[in-house]
């Protein structure tokens, strides 16, 4: 009896101790990176031809609430359907910095990639964030 009592006992400290460790990991963990409020943003987003929501998706690189950003298309070739797109939505945010960008350079297999590198050079600001063409960007998404 004395012994099954004392491994009872070991049993509820080992699942206190779990638990206790368990609230340990999940607490909040300041944030390790710099403050990029005050630094500027760099959106890139690949594209490759017009899709179903084209406009409201690509509609959302404009409409970020972070103070200092830039939107950077790329794209692989100059006559994709999507290019008179991006043209009007670029006229039509004049307050927002836009480029859009041609060609591929080859650096491996991957398409994607390989149409997302020249974003990446050119990007004027530190902090690179890429997001493909159909993704709906909340407009907390740079911050």
């Amino acid at each position: 009896m004395i012994f099954a009592g004392c491994f009872f006992a070991v049993l509820y400290a080992l699942h206190l101790v779990s638990l206790m460790m368990v609230a340990w990991r999940c607490r909040v963990k300041p944030v390790l990176y710099s403050n990029i409020e005050n630094e500027g943003i760099t959106l890139v987003r690949p594209l490759c031809g017009l899709e179903t929501y084209s406009r409201e998706t690509l509609e959302t690189s404009f409409i970020q609430q972070h103070q200092k950003f830039e939107v950077i298309f790329c794209v692989g070739r100059e006559n994709d359907a999507i290019v008179p797109l991006v043209r009007e939505l670029m006229v039509s945010h004049p307050d927002v910095r836009s480029s859009l960008l041609f060609g591929e350079e080859r650096l491996g297999q991957n398409p994607k990639l390989n149409n997302m590198a020249k974003g990446w050079q050119n990007a004027a600001f530190d902090t690179v964030v890429f997001a493909d063409s159909n993704l709906m960007l909340p407009v907390d998404y740079c911050c």
